[in-house]
């Protein structure tokens, strides 16, 4: 992971404009996305996810751990970085399948929420394969393609997670067409809204390759973080994935399932590869 590190130090402040009205519309919008203007997420009802030490959440349940001391050190990282841009939506996505998002995101979102200090929200926006809602089961509630259908309130629809300071926007349950939903012009209103109410916006989609649905919210985030597992992410197909992000949203790379150096010999989440470069 220490690549990710050296990416995220190599983002410099210049490389996104901050939306200096977004405050204010943010503000403005309010009355659309929450039913009311000072809507406090702790009224949001609770949930109780069956996770277990088996579920490998390490930032959950094995705190002294090297896999989370890995989770915190990105999480101070990401924090430091916020400081310096504007970063409160991060997309976390992949090149293919199977390379360890949901599980991750939910790592770095435990991370995050440490200490009480930071709201931290997941965003299911795998609407073809909702892993993060199935992870945290929360996959039979109302969610983000309910919200797009029905026009309700999006406060009527994030849950928070028992004990912790993290909530969630389930995918949902309604038939939509996901690229019809993601290229919404409503969209982009409402994370700017989840924006003004949370510290972080924490987003799992689809691989990048060969859907759309990835692409078009790298666009409309903040920033990308690409999670790369050892042996399932090729040279090709990861090429073919950084391409499809902007350079400007890019943070950097998760590392997961390499092995390590130093007294570590390997580690579930976090190393130092031999063949990648950071961005």
């Amino acid at each position: 992971m220490s690549r990710v590190y050296d990416a995220l130090q190599q983002c410099l402040p210049d490389q996104v404009s901050p939306d200096l009205g977004q405050e204010g519309r943010s503000a403005a919008l309010f009355p659309e996305q929450f039913a009311d203007s000072v809507w406090d997420p702790n009224a949001a009802p609770t949930v109780q996810p069956n996770v277990s030490r088996q579920d490998r959440l390490p930032a959950l349940f094995e705190t002294h751990s090297f896999a989370s001391e890995q989770f915190r050190l990105l999480a101070t990282r990401l924090q430091q970085l916020q400081k310096s841009r504007t970063l409160k939506s991060v997309l976390l996505t992949s090149s293919a399948e199977n390379e360890g998002k949901s599980l991750s995101i939910l790592n770095l979102a435990v991370s995050l929420a440490q200490g009480g200090q930071q709201k931290v929200l997941l965003v299911d926006a795998d609407l073809r394969k909702p892993g993060l809602s199935v992870t945290i089961k929360v996959d039979g509630r109302p969610g983000l393609r309910d919200w797009y259908r029905t026009n309700c309130s999006i406060a009527d629809i994030i849950c928070r997670v028992s004990s912790l300071n993290v909530w969630a926007l389930p995918a949902g349950q309604a038939a939509v067409d996901s690229l019809e939903l993601l290229n919404s012009p409503r969209v982009p209103d409402l994370l700017a809204a989840l924006n003004a109410v949370f510290d972080w916006v924490l987003i799992d989609s689809p691989p990048l390759l060969p859907l759309a649905d990835a692409e078009i919210i790298s666009r409309t985030c903040d920033g990308t973080i690409l999670v790369v597992r050892r042996d399932k992410s090729p040279k090709s197909a990861l090429k073919q994935a950084l391409e499809r992000v902007a350079p400007s949203k890019m943070v950097g790379f998760l590392l997961n399932d390499f092995p390590t150096v130093g007294g570590y010999r390997y580690a579930k989440y976090a190393g130092e590869p031999s063949d990648l470069s950071g961005r």
